[in-house]
């Protein structure tokens, strides 16, 4: 069973992804002015939307017991608006590719 979200909350998840992978390699890893960061998502919502955390970490992000904090949270409104993002994404959608 996969995670269920309307299609508009997925595409513009979708686009922050693209944007991670062209840059980076990565699914959902990035690095701001040398911050790791990498996002998660939460849990399922009624209304179709997307939320979740996003966690910075110091050093190899790969490594194993590579301490993580919280760097805030995001939301992703059902209709593909940004209801919530952290400065980190919002860079990084900014970013050139």
């Amino acid at each position: 069973m996969g995670y269920s979200c309307t299609a508009d909350a997925m595409d513009t998840l979708g686009q922050l992804n693209e944007k991670i992978k062209a840059r980076f390699k990565t699914s959902n890893m990035f690095t701001i002015n040398g911050v790791n960061y990498f996002y998660e998502i939460g849990r399922e919502q009624p209304s179709g939307a997307i939320t979740g955390s996003l966690w910075k970490t110091h050093g190899d992000m790969m490594a194993d017991k590579q301490p993580a904090y919280r760097a805030g949270t995001f939301k992703i409104n059902a209709d593909g608006t940004w209801a919530r993002k952290p400065i980190p994404m919002k860079k990084m959608l900014e970013m050139r590719v």
